[in-house]
């Protein structure tokens, strides 16, 4: 589980450098991190 939030957080860590960037930019690496956490596909649950 922290491997993924590591991953995330790497991931956003050069457009945060950025001033321009909106929460548009972040939005395709946190819809990811959800997805990993929660779905395993389309409205499925994942299992723990």
């Amino acid at each position: 589980m922290q491997n993924i939030f590591d991953n995330y957080i790497k991931s956003i860590a050069s457009k945060f450098s950025h001033v321009e960037t909106s929460e548009m930019g972040y939005r395709a690496d946190f819809e990811i991190l959800l997805k990993r956490n929660f779905y395993i596909g389309d409205n499925q649950p994942a299992q723990k």
